[in-house]
């Protein structure tokens, strides 16, 4: 990862633009990664082309922006990230891994900004530009996964529960590791409350598919969750062991 990252790094500070769009491409290739592994840093490499973002053609352009976008929403810069996210959503013709970033970035920034409304609006629109096409099965799962994700976030249950229930019979046929533990962690926190012994079983497994190497982005949801059943199961040290885990991984 190191070694890519110094590559990356070497191209931005080219003179040459199709040197910064070699870099740019490298982002381009991991930026799935960048966002189920935010702690790999990845969509800090980004920063140093974004002068030259001009300099790229339309889908360089919109892997620019979302990288420095979701760079900005990790540091809780949230109107930089959705400015530049909105830029890259607007600016791309095709619907791509980018678009996908750009999408979580701006609509939970703007969630988080207290606008869940606006927020629920940029995913719909993403829906629809989604299945305008032939999207991957993939796609369709990580899209049901932002807007389950979201719907959680802002309160809505029944959305929650019904977008991570469809997603996790497809994330298990696709069979990525990180996908599907995501998946996991969403609906087990929300099925919580209506099927606990359904919850703590998905939460567990999101846990292990981590442990067996997959991106950790789900951990800390996964792991409050299984405090939380632990809690009302009376199981005091199982509940402290998993806060204790969460606590220590996004230390």
């Amino acid at each position: 990862r190191e070694v890519v990252a110094q590559v990356g790094f070497t191209r931005f500070e080219a003179a040459s633009p199709d040197d910064v769009a070699i870099g740019v491409r490298i982002i381009e290739g991991l930026i799935n990664q960048a966002l189920g592994q935010p702690s790999w840093g990845i969509q800090t490499w980004a920063a140093n082309a974004l002068p030259r973002v001009e300099e790229l053609n339309g889908a360089h352009r919109a892997v620019l922006l979302a990288a420095v976008a979701f760079d900005a929403f990790c540091l809780g810069q949230l109107d930089r990230a959705t400015m530049l996210g909105g830029r890259g959503i607007d600016g791309s013709e095709a619907f791509s891994s980018a678009v996908l970033v750009a999408l979580y970035t701006v609509s939970f920034s703007l969630a988080a900004g207290g606008d869940a409304m606006a927020a629920v609006a940029v995913l719909n629109s993403g829906h629809r530009r989604l299945h305008d096409g032939q999207p991957p099965d993939w796609m369709v799962c990580i899209l049901q996964v932002f807007t389950g994700a979201l719907a959680y976030v802002i309160g809505d249950q029944d959305t929650a529960k019904s977008e991570a229930g469809q997603a996790l019979p497809l994330a298990r046929r696709l069979g990525i590791p990180t996908l599907l533990s995501s998946v996991l962690s969403l609906h087990a926190a929300a099925v919580c409350d209506s099927d606990p012994d359904t919850a703590l079983a998905e939460a567990e497994e999101s846990i292990a598919i981590v442990g067996a190497g997959a991106g950790d982005v789900s951990f800390s949801g996964a792991s409050q969750t299984i405090a939380r059943l632990r809690v009302a199961r009376r199981d005091t040290a199982g509940a402290a062991g998993a806060i204790r885990a969460a606590v220590e991984h996004d230390a």
